[in-house]
């Protein structure tokens, strides 16, 4: 997986291999919870083919060491958290990967948690023939997420915080 302050090449696909969002992050660090990564502002995301689009806040991002889920802290000041319901991270190198199953689970700043993308799950589940076990998948991941996030359980609480501090571009105004 590399050590600290390596980029790390994030690439996450959608079914059947088609290609969704890429970037690349520093490795921050490791803890219990999985591997750390930081985008700070202008870094660049870019989905499929289409113009790569800056940052403008920077960003933490956790891969887990078990779970099928990608979790973005302090996501460009409109939510506290993004979690992506996915299949679970595959390292190569310093290349993680996964699927994006298109459920996703945010904290906006208000602490309100929500569950985003269900029509767009359940269409592509369709179009794209996502296997049952796939579909029970995500749905339980979303469930055990939204539960957890609303909780603020760990890593969803301040687990964040520490590795946001380490990163220049925060401050505590900002936080």
């Amino acid at each position: 997986m590399g050590s600290r302050d390596d980029l790390v090449s994030v690439v996450f696909t959608k079914w059947r291999d088609r290609p969704h969002w890429h970037f690349s992050c520093l490795r921050v660090g490791e803890d219990e919870h999985g591997v750390w990564l930081a985008g700070p502002p202008g870094t660049r995301l870019q989905r499929a083919d289409e113009p790569p689009i800056e940052h403008r806040t920077g960003f933490v991002q956790l891969i887990p060491r078990t779970g099928d889920w990608i979790a973005s802290f302090d996501f460009d000041n409109w939510c506290e958290l993004y979690v992506d319901v996915a299949t679970t991270p595959r390292w190569e190198g310093l290349t993680v990967t996964c699927v994006d199953l298109d459920l996703d689970v945010i904290r906006r700043n208000t602490g309100e948690v929500e569950l985003l993308d269900e029509d767009e799950f359940l269409e592509h589940q369709v179009r794209f023939e996502y296997p049952a076990e796939v579909i029970d998948g995500a749905r339980a991941t979303a469930a055990w997420l939204l539960e957890a996030v609303e909780a603020r359980r760990e890593p969803f609480g301040s687990a964040s915080a520490a590795w946001l501090a380490t990163q220049s571009w925060t401050s505590p105004q900002s936080r």
